[in-house]
């Protein structure tokens, strides 16, 4: 009696994909046959396209977790649990059990099984490689080679070459594919300020004298909660006039890290499946899991957010918070040196006036201004532009010398004195001592007088000692 043709598994396609039937039910069948076969199919119930074997699947993944028996009447049982309104699970299964006895042998099957998962499990470190690697531009066939094409010499005639107009998405502020922080204190009005931009940038209205450019919005909420965001943010779309079509969107409490790779890489398919152009993450401190003063820590963080922003084209900006002294960003060097914009929101607890400072735009004048924060009731809130205020005498002092003991340590006075930017020394001594009152600077040196320029000085929440 000849044999049987066997079936050729040289490269079967839906080892791939599990788009076909006979796929789905060889797969099924193969873990009928061998049950034990579970453990190594590693397989999502998303992958099957036919709705009817994609249950019958879960409900063989969630039997073989419960350690109960696999075949076909036990699942008969489990999947009455799961009515579907056009679907006969007896007919399923007995369709099923019709072509078991047909098929081409346990053997095949298992090999089925263990050849996906194989494939499956080798795609998926591939694409852990190149994650960790934090390179887009990396295909597999490079890892594969030891290719890394990074690194590409250009010449100076490309710099010559007519460059595209700058993409604004509040012009003369924030272009497109830029990433940006704002920080301030708690209660300075972040985040009502942010969805107050994101709004008006998504119904391309100005916001506080500046133009924007229409499009989608992204706000990703990470300290507030979903109750507290969609009441302010409701009060920001009601002020606006706007309706359920204005393009913005929001998630809160995700659990989103800039410091995953998994969470980069939705981030980036997102925006660009949306087409957002600008995107608000609250705050920095939530989703970052090292440490903010690291370098280290935070160096991989700002190389995400600068990727995400040049792969997708949105402008990100994140919202962050100061140093105890309430005068500089909490948090790494990096983190300025990484950004093309830089503001410190300012305002007090109970004032309605909100001032904005730019410490750095590499885009654009580092210009400073204001806004009333307009609430109407509990229904609207807006920001209404208005003159700044004439700087406070010695606020500028006090800065500096904030700013320096913090960038230099422990520090003698004579060089604080002696390197005074956008104040005198003189006020940087009146403010010195101000601050040595208020408790937020102290003395560590005791062998010399407190009026002696060799004395050193230290912010108050550091330890090291000079003399």
């Amino acid at each position: 009696m000849p044999e049987e043709p066997q079936q050729a598994f040289s490269d079967p396609p839906y080892l791939e994909n599990l788009s076909s039937d006979q796929a789905c039910k060889d797969l099924l069948n193969a873990l009928l046959i061998d049950p034990l076969c579970i453990d190594q199919a590693y397989v999502e119930p998303e992958e099957f396209e036919n709705h009817r074997y994609r249950e019958v699947y879960r409900a063989m993944k969630e039997l073989g977790a419960e350690g109960k028996r696999i075949d076909i009447s036990v699942l008969l049982l489990r999947l009455q649990d799961n009515p579907l309104p056009d679907v006969n699970w007896l007919a399923t299964l007995t369709e099923l059990e019709a072509e078991l006895g047909h098929s081409w042998s346990m053997d095949t099957y298992q090999e089925v099984i263990r050849d996906r998962s194989n494939r499956r499990k080798e795609l998926i470190r591939l694409n852990q490689e190149v994650t960790r690697l934090f390179d887009p531009r990396l295909s597999f066939a490079d890892v594969g080679r030891g290719r890394n094409p990074r690194f590409q010499l250009q010449s100076a005639a490309k710099a010559l070459e007519p460059q595209p107009p700058t993409e604004w998405v509040v012009k003369g502020l924030l272009p497109r594919g830029s990433v940006g922080v704002i920080y301030g204190e708690p209660g300075s009005k972040k985040t009502y300020s942010t969805l107050s931009l994101e709004t008006c940038v998504a119904a391309g209205k100005p916001w506080c004298g500046y133009e924007t450019v229409q499009g989608p919005v992204l706000f990703i909420d990470e300290e507030s909660g979903e109750a507290r965001l969609l009441k302010r943010l409701g009060m920001t779309l009601r002020a606006s006039l706007a309706d359920e079509s204005l393009p913005m969107q929001y998630t809160s409490l995700a659990g989103f890290h800039l410091d995953d790779p998994r969470d980069v890489a939705w981030l980036k398919e997102i925006i660009k499946r949306e087409e957002i152009v600008l995107v608000v993450i609250d705050s920095f401190s939530a989703i970052v899991s090292g440490d903010e003063n690291s370098k280290k820590d935070m160096q991989p963080v700002m190389t995400a957010l600068r990727q995400i922003a040049e792969e997708t084209g949105a402008a990100m900006v994140v919202i962050h918070h100061p140093n105890k002294a309430q005068e500089k960003y909490r948090g790494s060097s990096v983190i300025k040196a990484a950004a093309d914009l830089f503001i410190h929101m300012r305002s007090e607890n109970g004032s309605d006036y909100v001032s904005f400072t730019t410490e750095k735009n590499r885009d654009g004048a580092a210009r400073s201004w204001a806004a009333r924060a307009v609430w109407v009731g509990d229904k609207q809130f807006y920001l209404e532009e208005c003159a700044p205020k004439k700087e406070e005498e010695g606020s500028g002092s006090r800065g500096y010398v904030l700013h320096y003991l913090e960038e230099n340590g422990a520090s003698p006075m004579q060089d604080i004195l002696e390197n005074a930017e956008g104040c005198t020394s003189k006020a940087a001594l009146v403010a010195l001592y101000k601050l040595r009152d208020e408790g937020l600077v102290k003395r560590t040196s005791t062998g010399t007088p407190p009026n002696d320029r060799r004395a050193w000085y230290i912010l108050n929440d550091r330890e090291e000692s000079k003399d």
